[in-house]
């Protein structure tokens, strides 16, 4: 309880007491009594008024001051709420923000691998001219804008089907790792609520770029252009 309040209570028994005293002498006088009997009548009139007031004041002191700490206490704990929720939300951030780099990544590490599968050469020892997968998906691009045939883009294709083969195994690995880079793209878009981050969309694109030559040789996942093209946005 604080100096004021103390204050206020002083003068309020003080004022108690004056205002009974005062009661007492306007109706029996400042006559001043040798008899006990007397004081005792005095002391029970004073007693009988005064103890029931500040009885009363000390209930009500006890009162307030059970309101006040329960007010505190509840202040104290919403503040420790927020406190909780601040550092909650902190963690959560922390937590996000490592969990998006790792999927980062394990992405990178899918395209360096794409990267690398894409330049082994498919043409036979000996030949003219070197001839690569990164050649035949551009061949893929330029059947299906402009149509025609290719007498290599088929060949590619009859290898690339051919379990065992030089052509086989490099284009069933980039297959692979396409599904592969498509399940970590869906986990880490869905784990940046607020969208796609400029690194997605970048990888995304990359591999709608296979779709061409991955289609024709077969065996992918029927939506998985539908997947990219959503993903990256560029292709409708």
């Amino acid at each position: 309880m604080n100096l004021r309040a103390l204050s206020v209570a002083a003068i309020a028994a003080l004022t108690a007491i004056g205002a009974v005293s005062l009661t007492y002498i306007a109706a029996f006088g400042m006559t001043r009594s040798s008899n006990p009997e007397h004081w005792g009548l005095f002391g029970d009139y004073f007693g009988g008024l005064l103890n029931p007031l500040f009885a009363l004041a000390a209930f009500l002191s006890a009162l307030w001051s059970i309101s006040v700490q329960q007010r505190e206490a509840r202040a104290a704990a919403e503040q420790l709420a927020a406190q909780t929720e601040i550092a909650r939300k902190e963690f959560e951030a922390f937590g996000s923000e490592r969990l998006g780099e790792e999927f980062l990544n394990v992405i990178r590490d899918i395209d360096q691998r794409l990267s690398t599968l894409l330049q082994t050469v498919i043409s036979p020892q000996g030949s003219a001219q070197t001839v690569t997968i990164s050649q035949m998906v551009a061949e893929a691009d330029r059947l299906a804008a402009f149509g025609g045939s290719s007498a290599a883009f088929a060949q590619f294709l009859h290898h690339a089907n051919a379990p065992g083969s030089v052509v086989e195994a490099p284009v069933r690995e980039i297959k692979y790792l396409v599904n592969k880079l498509r399940e970590f793209l869906g986990h880490y878009s869905k784990h940046k609520a607020t969208g796609f981050a400029p690194a997605l969309l970048y990888y995304a694109d990359k591999a709608y770029q296979l779709m061409n030559m991955l289609e024709a040789v077969g065996g992918m996942p029927p939506d998985t252009r539908k997947f990219f093209a959503t993903v990256s946005d560029l292709h409708g």
